[in-house]
């Protein structure tokens, strides 16, 4: 079977032509001796040299990374179960050089059914590791450009049937399943629903950008103004192949606020008054509304500091209600906060 390393030229010549071609390295351990024998393109990938350097189980564990190598009692395991091997590793060459690798092994049986010989190949996936964290970190960047920006957004297919929303649970109460489709436009106010889901799909067939303002149902019962806009993610050909949006704020330009109210609902001061009724610090506020304690501390301080946390001074209403604070506006428009 591996004859090809020596004894078969004309595999050993294919071999070498592939192995030039592709990072790839074979390799293979007779047992019960552990005899070791590699690849010219197995060397390669591990940056030893086959003139200086005897391959060995020994010398193969010591280039592996520290936080890959696994117990030694493991490896007895495999051996002596003859389990297959497929993972991910990564190793260390001599010159330092950091390299991932893909390790796919099986075990030879004997004609009596025992294991006589571990074969496997080694393959360079550095290069799509790399691609793979690229990716990963493009999409964290965009989660977090998305969060500061707008405190809704999501995803829908060709049709503008909604396939994913983040935020609107928070803001609204309906959850992702209810919301799928066209479900989210039960949590518009009445007077815009028709309005938006005519505009909405006017926008679906003329493929481009759609920005509809329109009234939301907060958790509090109360409705709010925000602006969805969504723009169409097109192929190469340019077909759209999703649509991609999301919501602002814009209660106070629609709406304006109350003196000295805050454009997220609430002031500063009810905030603040709110914990004093309920007997609550910030912390504890934070734990029971899921509000970091940074944002509530902008939120109290700055009366307009709200903008995209608008969702945020929605939960610290909610949790202060539940607590046991009551929250009014009485007739000269002045926001107030007492015990329920």
């Amino acid at each position: 079977m591996l004859a090809f390393f020596n004894e078969d030229e004309s595999f050993g010549e294919t071999l070498r032509f592939i192995e030039e071609r592709i990072p790839l390295g074979i390799f293979s351990m007779a047992l019960p001796s552990r005899k070791v024998r590699w690849s010219a393109g197995m060397f390669r990938l591990l940056g030893l040299d086959p003139a200086t350097h005897q391959p060995s189980e020994e010398m193969f564990h010591a280039l592996i990374h520290p936080a890959d190598f696994g117990p030694r009692a493991e490896i007895e395991l495999i051996l002596r179960n003859a389990m297959p091997l497929h993972r991910d590793i990564r190793i260390l060459n001599p010159k330092g050089q950091l390299r991932w690798v893909r390790v796919n092994a099986e075990f030879l049986l004997d004609d009596r059914g025992r294991p006589h010989r571990l074969i496997g190949s080694f393959l360079d996936i550095s290069a799509e590791y790399e691609a793979r964290q690229l990716i990963k970190a493009s999409q964290r960047r965009f989660d977090a450009m998305a969060a500061a920006c707008t405190p809704v957004w999501w995803s829908a297919g060709p049709d503008g049937r909604i396939e994913w929303l983040e935020g609107w649970e928070e803001l609204t109460g309906q959850g992702l399943e209810q919301s799928r489709d066209w479900g989210w436009v039960e949590m518009l106010h009445p007077d815009d629903a028709e309005r938006v889901v005519a505009e909405r799909k006017k926008a679906l067939a003329a493929g481009g950008v759609c920005e509809i303002d329109m009234r939301v149902r907060l958790l509090s019962g109360s409705y709010r103004w925000v602006r969805a806009r969504s723009i169409p993610v097109r192929d190469e050909a340019g077909e759209i192949t999703e649509w991609v949006g999301g919501c602002i704020d814009i209660h106070a330009s629609k709406e304006g606020p109350a003196p000295g109210r805050a454009t997220g609902g609430l002031s500063g001061a009810q905030i603040r008054g709110g914990r004093g009724i309920v007997n609550w610090s910030v912390k504890q506020l934070s734990e029971a509304a899921g509000v970091p304690v940074s944002t509530i501390r902008r939120i109290e301080e700055f009366d307009g500091f709200v903008g995209a946390h608008a969702c945020a001074v929605e939960k610290i209403h909610q949790a202060l209600v539940r607590a046991g604070a009551n929250f009014v506006t009485p007739p000269d428009g002045k926001p107030a906060v007492r015990p329920a």
